[in-house]
């Protein structure tokens, strides 16, 4: 009963440090276990959902037109399918929508061979003549099941049903750029074999395969189609390469930013909760003399320890969901990207070690403490604690010395005489402003990343689409002699997929005219290549990786197998993953085609895509007679605004914008807590020699000014220490998260101000409240005891 009541007084006593320490570990914990989950979620998420829906291993994507019986059977017969179907996959116009929206229109010609949907209103049924269409779009476009869905190729029926699929579970338009998934312009429907065979022309474009093999697998299917269409892997897939790249981006930041939020949190704990316990020596010694066994001794401050990591990881745990939870569920960030039925939580193992190690860590701290405390006797334990002896530093011996005020001497001593609190001052500090110098610079690379897309990238106002399968050499002509006489520039492209060097991951392709510099290219710092050269190829910094120079030879390889050889003529950052880029002089030159846009109708196998980039603004491509007749004729595929395309990606990035802002705020907390954890007992250390101060004259506000020029110095030296470390996380982080992006890494004036600022303030509104205490101190009583 004796030491329960002690437990309660002692709490009582240093309740700021043991609320500062719970604190420290449940943001440490669950900053931790949060963005950890998150990746983890992710991971256990969409794997369940693949498995749920049957997502392919290998898909088969038709070179020309369609894939038919025959080269099903081909693949079937390959020992290690274990199953496989023909899929429709196409862009369509939704003509019962009141606004321009394009769904992706798909027909699983045997259901469940290994594509399936997930149902969320009604049972699939392919005996039926109808549609199943997304829940999300459905609900957009205030549609209702039973109602007549009308789409531009003549199909018409009735909606049966509402679904998900892991063929869409990131629902976006690759071919117009967009980024992120806009359902009142864009979803997708799946169309019955009965609907869709019953017009005359059907026809599959895509073969869906189930097979455990890995991904070498697909030489062997290549071999068994031949060139009728290209086999690739499911990492190849946007919804799955794209998924496991969230993952990977979290679990980046999972394992970096947060291991050192942790770090910081733990070495402040195991500090102070020594200092806790050498604090209460003559209260461990009062024990021991009332006849408690040190064993009873050592218990009761292990418990404290304990407790305070036990009820910090407890709230961390749930910090953790919390953090996870607005991060991960279909109303937040990720549910604007993802389209999946479970949203649930899932903790890795590790995370659970992890908590546990805090634990062991902070109960070994106060066992230790505790336990030099207990030796000698009783008489010994109660005499005060004795600091070492101070030794003169060097600079003392100097005539320097005497010209320091006595603020600066008192400073300088008092510094190196506490060293463990002044280095972990500097910690506290160095590792806020590192974390600060990340968040502030990763925000500024993305922001400038997308700022030179729109501003030096992307000059023109609309960007036109051909459908490869129905517009001519004449129509693409036409459309571009229509818009020069109309007095609007115009610049034009081609794009296809390729493969570089004998890499099995398909490259992009990109030919171009830019007479008029309406898409220009950019290099490593954003700054636009003004030149295009006609000699070669130019490629993206993710191909020179690779190890690619200028002047070098790239070996390029077609989707029918046609190899060739090019020079190497610059290096471009690309805002579309890795690219190969060329002007179309050149292109006629390589390919040995015949001249400027005929190229839509030569060599089908390697051009697939044609654009037109105009100035001239989207309502008015919108409204244009010619234009609007071409489109309606399924000519023009579909038209895009730069302000459209531009605003997808501001909505992908907004997701790391907010993460960055989770980050941001947390570091500030942590550093606060830390920083307040410390300066409390730094006073409490220092409480005989302000009492002395404040006994020979010296004045609140003087005492003030001396503690806070401390805390200002070793701020300042954690700030000067913390931005190379800043800058190495950054470098280490931007690199792990970049995936297909370019980004070249910036350090801006808001970085080096925010970072600095923050940093500073944070130290100067702690330092000021700590300088308060000094009206508190009792001078008697404090200079009671005996040293």
């Amino acid at each position: 009963m004796i030491l329960f009541k002690k437990l309660i007084r002692t709490f009582l006593h240093y309740k700021a440090q043991f609320i500062s320490m719970i604190l420290m570990v449940m943001i440490g914990v669950g900053v931790y276990v949060g963005f950890n989950m998150e990746w983890k979620s992710i991971e256990i998420d969409t794997n369940e959902f693949f498995s749920e829906t049957g997502y392919a291993d290998f898909r088969v994507e038709a070179n020309g037109k369609e894939l038919t019986q025959t080269d099903l059977n081909k693949i079937v017969s390959v020992d290690g399918v274990d199953d496989a179907t023909l899929f429709l996959k196409r862009r369509v116009k939704d003509l019962s929508s009141k606004n321009d929206s394009s769904l992706s229109l798909s027909v699983i010609k045997d259901y469940d061979k290994p594509t399936r949907l997930y149902m969320v209103d009604g049972k699939y049924d392919d005996t039926k003549a109808g549609f199943y269409i997304s829940d999300k779009y459905l609900k957009k476009h205030k549609y209702n099941i039973g109602d007549t869905l009308k789409l531009d190729n003549g199909y018409e029926g009735e909606i049966l049903g509402t679904c998900k699929s892991g063929e869409y579970l990131i629902c976006v338009d690759a071919d117009e750029g967009q980024l992120m998934p806009d359902y009142s312009t864009y979803g997708f429907v799946f169309m019955t074999p009965k609907l869709y065979e019953s017009v005359e022309g059907y026809y599959y474009n895509q073969i869906m395969i189930e097979s455990d093999r890995d991904e070498d697998f697909k030489r062997e299917l290549q071999l068994s189609l031949g060139d009728t269409g290209t086999v690739t892997y499911k990492t190849q897939d946007l919804n799955y390469y794209e998924s496991r790249g969230e993952m990977e981006e979290g679990k980046t930041m999972g394992n970096i930013l947060p291991f050192i939020f942790l770090s910081i949190a733990v070495l402040t704990m195991i500090t102070t909760m020594h200092r806790v316990t050498v604090n209460e020596k003559i209260q461990i010694g009062t024990l021991k003399a009332l006849g408690f066994k040190n064993r009873k001794i050592t218990g009761h401050y292990v418990w404290y320890g304990g407790f305070i990591a036990l009820v910090g990881s407890i709230l961390g745990i749930c910090l953790g969901f919390l953090i996870c939870h607005i991060i991960m569920n279909p109303d937040g960030m990720m549910g604007t990207y993802f389209d999946m039925p479970a949203w649930k939580k899932h903790i890795p193992w590790f995370s659970w070690l992890v908590v546990l190690a805090i634990i062991v860590i902070l109960v070994l701290v106060g066992f230790l403490s505790v336990r030099k405390m207990l030796k000698g006797s009783a008489a010994e334990s109660l005499r005060p604690y004795v600091p070492k002896k101070y030794k003169p530093l060097l600079i003392e011996k100097t005539k320097l010395w005497n010209k320091f005020s006595f603020q600066t001497k008192w400073n300088i001593r008092d510094i190196f005489r506490n060293k463990i609190r002044s280095i972990m001052t500097l910690v506290g500090v160095m590792g806020s402003t590192l974390l600060l110098v990340a968040c502030f610079s990763m925000y500024e690379s993305f922001d400038y990343y997308i700022g030179a897309l729109g501003d030096k990238v992307m000059k023109y106002d609309t960007s036109i689409n051909f459908d490869s399968s129905n517009a001519s050499k004449d129509d693409v002509t036409s459309v571009i002699n229509y818009l020069d006489s109309k007095g609007y520039k115009t610049d034009y492209s081609k794009q296809t997929s390729i493969f570089v060097d004998g890499d099995d991951e398909l490259t992009t392709l990109t030919i171009l005219d830019k007479s008029d510099n309406l898409y220009n290219l950019v290099n490593k710092r954003y700054k636009t290549i003004k030149n295009v050269k006609n000699d070669g190829v130019y490629v993206s910094l993710k191909v020179q990786e690779k190890g690619y120079d200028i002047g070098d030879t790239i070996e390029i390889k077609t989707l029918s197998g046609l190899d060739y050889k090019a020079k190497v003529s610059g290096v471009f950052t690309s805002y579309s993953g890795e690219m190969v880029l060329t002007t179309f002089d050149y292109a006629n030159e390589l390919f040995n085609t015949s001249n400027d846009v005929s190229l839509v109708n030569s060599t089908p196998d390697l051009y697939s895509m044609y654009t037109i980039y105009t100035d001239m603004d989207f309502s008015d491509v919108d409204k244009d007679a010619k234009i609007k007749e071409l489109k309606d004729s399924s000519i023009i595929d579909y038209y895009t605004s730069k302000s459209d395309l531009m605003d997808t990606f501001d909505s992908f990035t907004e997701i790391f914008y907010i993460m960055i802002a989770l980050f941001a705020v947390l570091s500030v907390l942590l550093a606060l807590v830390v920083l307040y954890n410390l300066g409390v007992m730094s006073f409490f250390e220092r409480y005989k020699q302000l009492a002395t101060l404040k006994v020979v004259g010296f004045k609140d506000k003087h005492i003030g000014k001396i503690l806070i020029a401390q805390n200002v110095w070793l701020t300042i030296v954690g700030i000067i220490v913390g931005i190379p470390f800043g800058i190495l996380v950054v470098n280490i982080v931007m690199k792990m998260l970049a995936g297909d992006y370019e980004l070249t890494i910036i350090y801006g004036w808001m970085t080096w101000l925010f970072s600095v600022v923050f940093a500073l303030c944070t130290s100067l509104v702690i330092s000021y409240f700590l300088s308060k205490k000094n009206k508190k101190v009792n001078m008697v009583e404090a200079l009671k005891g005996v040293d």
